[in-house]
């Protein structure tokens, strides 16, 4: 445990039970996998043409999508093969879990990538410098599309680099869930009802831990796997502590990430 820096890894010695609702999260990432294969290996013919041909600037927008979709690519193969560790923290105000690094730092990398070729779309295609087939009308709307996007994505990539990219707090009042942007649940525990693990109808979520509050309405944590390998501990653990009041001040002293590390929860 690495005490100096406030982080501590999360490596699982047994695995728990995938929760029943929930779809293996290795499906995704081999899905994910095999997009990003195939993106990359059209980029990669797409830039080899066009360096045969000697256009580089439009060489230079299709480095930037192949850059963009093999840093993508990397990172799922990470996830897929195990490779990317989450780590947590525990503090005076509870328990963080935030990706890990290995991960946002491919994620960060593929922004880039992806903000370098949006800014030679909206420089050169309106005046049809770049080799993609676009004109008439399209030539001055697209590029303001995109440049929203650019826009977009550099807002996200600063807010990621100064605030983080998102984490999960469990503390022995409550939960919280945040993005680089902004919170996407909270709650207390005590106005927790239930711990399940299916989204409400109608909406299409990966791995979540959902809270039924008192007032009918569901705190949905998304992609468990995020913050913890399998993900499948995380559930069971946010189950326990809604469980288990008397535990709860594990939560702010460490002992949840022990428990964590031992994987030490009923299954029901």
């Amino acid at each position: 445990m690495d005490r100096k820096s406030g982080w501590w890894c999360i490596l699982p010695e047994i695995e728990l039970q995938m929760p029943e609702h929930w779809k293996n999260p290795r499906v995704a990432a081999n899905f994910s996998i095999s997009v990003f294969a195939v993106l990359v290996a059209l980029c990669l013919i797409w830039v080899l043409y066009l360096v045969g041909r000697r256009d580089y600037l439009t060489s230079v927008f299709a480095v930037g999508l192949l850059l963009c979709f093999l840093f993508l690519l990397v990172l799922a193969l990470q996830v897929r093969l195990g490779r990317v560790v989450p780590q947590a923290t525990s503090e005076a105000d509870g328990t963080y879990f935030r990706p890990p690094r290995a991960k946002t730092r491919f994620l960060e990398l593929s922004i880039v990538s992806a903000i370098v070729s949006g800014i030679s779309f909206v420089c050169y295609v309106p005046s049809g410098r770049l080799a993609i087939g676009i004109g008439g009308a399209r030539q001055i709307y697209y590029p303001i599309i995109v440049a929203g996007l650019v826009c977009w994505l550099s807002y996200l990539l600063l807010r990621g680099r100064s605030n983080g990219w998102g984490y999960l707090k469990l503390s022995p009042e409550g939960f919280e869930v945040s993005n680089s942007v902004t919170t996407t649940a909270s709650g207390a525990w005590d106005d927790v009802v239930d711990v399940i693990d299916q989204a409400p109808k109608g909406k299409t979520v990966s791995c979540p831990a959902v809270m039924v509050m008192t007032d009918g309405e569901a705190q949905t944590i998304n992609s468990l796997p995020t913050y913890q390998v399998n993900g499948a501990a995380l559930y069971w653990a946010i189950r326990h502590y809604w469980l288990h009041p008397e535990n709860r001040g594990e939560l702010a002293n460490g002992r949840a990430i022990e428990r964590l590390r031992a994987q030490d929860f009923e299954v029901e």
